[in-house]
């Protein structure tokens, strides 16, 4: 039986992006910590100072990538958001699995996993 994994993403502005992707179950039980992560995360506060004194803002992307993370915010970067873990693993998620959209992605929105019992090619 085929498993396969299907991951939606936003882009920017509730443009999405997916990817539907054969999957070994080897690489299913490396990232499922880090899909329970991206499920359990909780957006969070960042206080900055600039020229006039400062300011706090509030990040609520889950997976802040390429063009859509805001350093000049002090939004953290996936690895620093899921630093527990580990590097390999996000790799391996984002390498494989994760859809990218023009300018990256900013946010996973859901994580579907499939089982495949037959399959028909019809063209």
């Amino acid at each position: 039986m085929k498993k396969f994994l299907k991951v939606t993403a936003d882009t920017n502005d509730a443009d999405y992006v997916t990817k539907f992707t054969e999957i070994s179950e080897a690489d299913l039980v490396i990232i499922l910590p880090l899909i329970r992560a991206i499920k359990d995360f909780k957006p969070y506060k960042v206080k900055k100072k600039d020229n006039m004194g400062g300011y706090e803002w509030t990040h609520s992307h889950n997976f802040p990538d390429s063009q859509y993370r805001r350093e000049d915010l002090g939004e953290q970067s996936v690895y620093e958001i899921y630093e527990d873990v580990g590097e390999k693993v996000i790799d391996i998620f984002t390498q494989k699995y994760c859809p990218y959209g023009e300018n990256g992605i900013h946010t996973i929105e859901s994580i579907s996993l499939y089982e495949v019992v037959n399959e028909e090619i019809l063209l």
